[in-house]
C-alpha cells in the first residue's frame, strides 16, 4: 500500500514563509477502561482502531479519510508521514494493531496505538494557532460522542508518558533563524525563554545542533496549565523570536559582512556542484541560500522552491519523488543530483 498525496493536497506547495515555517499541534488521548498500547494485545488494539475510524468516518469535519495499517505500508511511507507532519524521530518498527488515519487535506494525522491510543496531529503553515486548536477541539468533540477518554479529576487526561499528562497538548513552532546563529545571538534569547515554560529542539527532537538552522519552540509543561496558556506561550515566544531574527537580518543587510557572504557563496557552490551530500549538509546549505534570497543577495529561485526543498531533500520525501530508482545505498548521490538540478539557476545578484 502506498500513501497517496497529490500536489494540491500538500500544504508545503507554494509555502513562502520566511521565518515561522510551520506549527504542529499534537493531542494525546487514551480510551477509558483500556490499558495503554504497550500493555494491550492485538485484538484490543484492532477494536480501538475500528472504533476510532468508524467515529471519524461518520463526522462531517473531514472531506475524506484513509486508514493505513502500520504493517501494510512500507517503512519509507511510515517515515514519509513522520517527515511530512514534522514528527520528531523515526517511526518505530510496526506491530499488529497499529495504524494511521490521514485526511485528504494532508494536514490532519491520527497515529493509533503506538504510544497512546490516539495521537492527533494538526499541521499548519499559518501563524494562526487558535484556528488549528479550534479544529482539534472539533475533532475531539466528534470522538467523544461515542468514546470516553481516560481522565482524572486530579491530573487531567492520562497518557502513557507522564510528561504529557494533563492537557495532553504539545505545540511545536518551527522557526528558521540563520541570522541569529550567524551573529551568535541565539543563546542569549534561549536563556530568556527557558523561564517562560518554552524550550528549543532541533528537527530530530534534541538540542545538540539546529539542523538547517531550524529551531523548534515547544511547550515544557502539559500539566498544571490550560490549553489556552500553552498556545499563548508558544505564540508569544515565536513572535519574539521572529522579531529578533528580523532584527539580525536587517543588521546583516546593512553591514553585509564578508564572512556571511562567504558562507552563503559556499552554500551555493555545495548545492550546485556536489556529487554526494548528506541530509544535514544539504539542510545547512539550503538554509544559507534561503537567507541569501531574503537578504536580496541571491536571485534565480523563489522562497516557495527553497521551502519545498527543505522537505524534499529528506530521505523519505526524496525516495517518493525519485521513485523506484531510489536506493539507500546511493541516497547521498541521488540527493546531490536532485539538488544540482533544482538550484542550477541560482546566482548572486
Amino acid at each position: 500500500m502506498t500513501i497517496s498525496f497529490s500536489e494540491k493536497e500538500n500544504p508545503w506547495v507554494g509555502n513562502e514563509n520566511s521565518i515561522w515555517l510551520a506549527t504542529t499541534l499534537e493531542l494525546c488521548r487514551n480510551v477509558d477502561k483500556f490499558h495503554f498500547p504497550i500493555k494491550l494485545n492485538a485484538e484490543r488494539k484492532a477494536h480501538i482502531i475500528q472504533l476510532i475510524h468508524k467515529t471519524l468516518s461518520q463526522s462531517d469535519i473531514f472531506s475524506g479519510l484513509s486508514l493505513l495499517l502500520a504493517t501494510e505500508i512500507s517503512p519509507m511511507d511510515r517515515q514519509f508521514l513522520f517527515e511530512h507532519f514534522l514528527i520528531f524521530g523515526h517511526p518505530p518498527q510496526p506491530h499488529p494493531g497499529e495504524a494511521f488515519v490521514i485526511d485528504s487535506s494532508g494536514q490532519i494525522l491520527f497515529v493509533l496505538n503506538i504510544k497512546d491510543h490516539v495521537q492527533l496531529y494538526a499541521l499548519s503553515t499559518s501563524q494562526d494557532l487558535e484556528r488549528s486548536w479550534t479544529l482539534l477541539t472539533k475533532i475531539e468533540d466528534a470522538l467523544q460522542k461515542t468514546i470516553q477518554f481516560a481522565f482524572s479529576e486530579e491530573f487531567g487526561y492520562l497518557t502513557s508518558d507522564p510528561m504529557h499528562t494533563g492537557t495532553g497538548l504539545i505545540v511545536s513552532a518551527f522557526m528558521h533563524v540563520p541570522a541569529l546563529i550567524l551573529e551568535e545571538k541565539l543563546a542569549s534569547f534561549l536563556d530568556e525563554e527557558r523561564q517562560e515554560a518554552v524550550f528549543a529542539l532541533n528537527l530530530y527532537g534534541n538540542s545538540e545542533d539546529f539542523l538547517g538552522d531550524i529551531l523548534v519552540l515547544k511547550n515544557r509543561y502539559t500539566l498544571g496549565v490550560t490549553e489556552e496558556i500553552i498556545i499563548s506561550n508558544i505564540h508569544k515566544a515565536a513572535l519574539r523570536l521572529l522579531a529578533e531574527e528580523n532584527s539580525a537580518r536587517n543588521e546583516l543587510k546593512k553591514k553585509k559582512p564578508e564572512d556571511a557572504e562567504d558562507k552563503i557563496s559556499r552554500a551555493v557552490g555545495i548545492l550546485q556542484n556536489s556529487f554526494s551530500i548528506g541530509t544535514s549538509e544539504a539542510l545547512k546549505a539550503l538554509s544559507l541560500v534561503k537567507l541569501g534570497i531574503e537578504l536580496g543577495w541571491i536571485k534565480g529561485i523563489d522562497l516557495a522552491t527553497i521551502n519545498r526543498l527543505f522537505f524534499e531533500c529528506r530521505r523519505a520525501h526524496l525516495a517518493r519523488r525519485i521513485g523506484p530508482q531510489f536506493s539507500l545505498e546511493h541516497a547521498h548521490a541521488i540527493r546531490a543530483e536532485f539538488l544540482r538540478q533544482e538550484t542550477k539557476s541560482l546566482h548572486f545578484a
